[in-house]
């Protein structure tokens, strides 16, 4: 088939080779209510939807027009978190339900689009939403990594989690197209599109068996649809680059989380105080809001630092924030000492409420089934983000194990007289220590393998060897930073690059495979490592 030059201005045509792998890869359990072509069957029948989806998009991208039977959307509220008041409008957050087909052309021409941007110096390095390779646990790791860093400096840093009003729901549509054109370089049919897909929207609110009238959309981007996510991203990436021109001030963000800290020795608050009037300004200018009365802040360093800064506060675009104990970014749950304490607290808590309720139902299942359960609700959340949690105390990694040996004790059926490794080596579950340090090891791997996220990767300092060789990447090694304290010591940057250094040369060797066969080494690596850790964790257990 033939393609078209390939360009800012112009988009790649479509394969149905490209199609039917999009369409064997539908869940089929997301049927969208507003579907006329139900996704059983079109994956059923990919082969024979194929060309003609082809055809579609291809018409679509050379013509630069969006069809127009899929710029409606069913609007279902879904409450944003189940503590919330529900007579409360703030409380949803509205989800489109688009048709099946209208996100396959959004998937296709999503990967066209990525391609462009991320090789713009304005794509933002710093913003983990929706990218590969990046995710809130990799955001989570460079937080926490910087400010056990920062501490190293002598004194506290400040956080500052700031809240967006109904983000999604207020992108300009007109500035948005201004931003692909003058900072992303995206023109002709390409831009065309795009503004095709922005334009002439209408949506339908359903709640319970009852429709709204259909309403016009004049701004906003659909929360549900494939493209959405990256229209967002584009529209506020002038946003690191704003924080960037404010010397000694951090950040990271995830999608409309935007989260700024900084060490409170290496540059002043005041210039925190500038930084975040800036980013008020910027986001009044394009139509966004910043909620201050919903920002947090938390200072963050050793007990000893924390107690000689007695600021109480933080002026946040003239609301005064007093500094939390706690604050919960992305899932997780931070303590000014960062122990995790409160975290632990709330993931064991979480845990024995499910594990409660597999043993109601125990006696009803079998054991694979309690298995399948036990990884789905709880071991999932054992997992979430831990490789936060490297050289966590004795006392928390121990209250975690007790939730794993509650779990496998529930998942066979066992009293608690029961010796815990034994089941757990039964069920192959790594222990809570063994967990961390795999993930870690993982996510290093990941990370020096694909070179993303970027931010992950400067901060691992390969060793040079003393003459070149051939062989120079077999076993690799890397630099280990000079800290002077335990608290440092459980940065990112320090602790990988220690655990990375006592695994046996043949997993280090594996960094050397061919970047083409990315995908069959990491299951090779996870699978060689997860085996060597079983056998420190049970050596000796029968």
């Amino acid at each position: 088939m033939p393609v078209t030059t390939i360009g800012c201005s112009e988009l790649d045509l479509v394969t149905p080779a490209e199609v039917l792998k999009l369409l064997s890869s539908l869940p089929s359990s997301k049927a969208s209510s507003v579907d006329v072509i139900p996704v059983h069957v079109l994956k059923s029948c990919a082969t024979f939807f194929a060309p003609l989806l082809a055809q579609l998009a291809n018409l679509s991208f050379t013509e630069g027009v969006f069809p127009a039977s899929f710029k409606h959307a069913q609007v279902t509220p879904l409450l944003k978190s189940p503590g919330l008041d529900p007579s409360v409008p703030s409380s949803f957050r509205p989800i489109s339900n688009l048709r099946t087909i209208g996100k396959i052309i959004e998937r296709l021409i999503h990967s066209r689009l990525l391609s462009h941007l991320s090789q713009s110096a304005s794509f933002p390095t710093l913003q983990s939403g929706y990218c590969a390779n990046f995710s809130t646990e990799t955001a989570l790791v460079k937080l926490t990594n910087d400010l056990f860093a920062n501490a190293g400096l002598g004194s506290p840093s400040a956080v500052l989690s700031l809240d967006m009003s109904a983000a999604f729901d207020c992108i300009s549509h007109q500035k948005l197209v201004d931003r692909f054109r003058d900072v992303f370089n995206v023109s002709g049919l390409a831009l065309n599109w795009l503004k095709s897909y922005l334009c002439d929207r209408t949506f339908c609110v359903k709640v319970g068996g009852e429709k709204s009238s259909v309403s016009n959309i004049s701004s906003g981007v659909p929360q549900g649809s494939v493209l959405g996510p990256l229209l967002f991203i584009v529209y506020i990436a002038p946003i690191e680059h704003l924080v960037n021109s404010f010397s000694c001030v951090q950040q990271i963000s995830y999608a409309d989380d935007l989260t700024l800290y900084m060490n409170l020795k290496s540059g002043t608050v005041s210039n925190f105080k500038l930084c975040v009037n800036a980013v008020r300004d910027w986001l009044l200018f394009n139509d966004l809001l910043l909620n201050p009365d919903k920002s947090q802040c938390m200072k963050v360093g050793t007990r000893q630092k924390l107690g000689a800064f007695s600021d109480p506060s933080l002026d946040v675009c003239g609301t005064l924030v007093p500094y939390s104990e706690s604050l919960k970014l992305l899932g997780a749950t931070f303590d000014s000492t960062l122990s995790f304490d409160k975290h632990i607290s709330s993931v064991c808590s979480s845990c024995f409420y499910h594990i409660r309720a597999l043993r109601h139902i125990r006696k009803h299942i079998t054991p694979a089934t309690a298995s399948l359960i036990a990884t789905t609700f709880i071991a999932s959340k054992l997992d979430y983000c831990n490789a936060i949690l490297g050289g966590l105390t004795k006392h928390n990694l121990n209250r975690l194990q007790h939730v794993q040996n509650a779990t496998a004790r529930a998942v066979l059926n066992r009293q608690a007289r029961t010796d815990p490794p034994v089941l757990c080596k039964s069920l192959h579950w790594l222990p809570i220590k063994w967990r961390i340090d795999y993930k870690i090891a993982v996510l290093t791997y990941k990370t020096v393998l694909t070179g993303a996220p970027s931010y992950l990767f400067d901060l691992l300092n390969v060793s040079k060897p003393s003459r070149t060789l051939r062989s120079s990447r077999n076993g690799l090694l890397f630099e280990v930073p000079f800290v002077k304290t335990d608290f440092e010591s459980r940065a990112f940057s320090v602790y990988a690059p220690r655990l990375w250094n006592t695994l046996p040369k043949n997993l280090r060797d594996m960094l050397s495979v061919d970047p083409n066969h990315q995908s069959s080494s990491l299951d090779t690596f996870k699978c060689s490592l997860k085996t060597l850790f079983f056998q420190y964790a049970f050596a000796g257990v029968v």
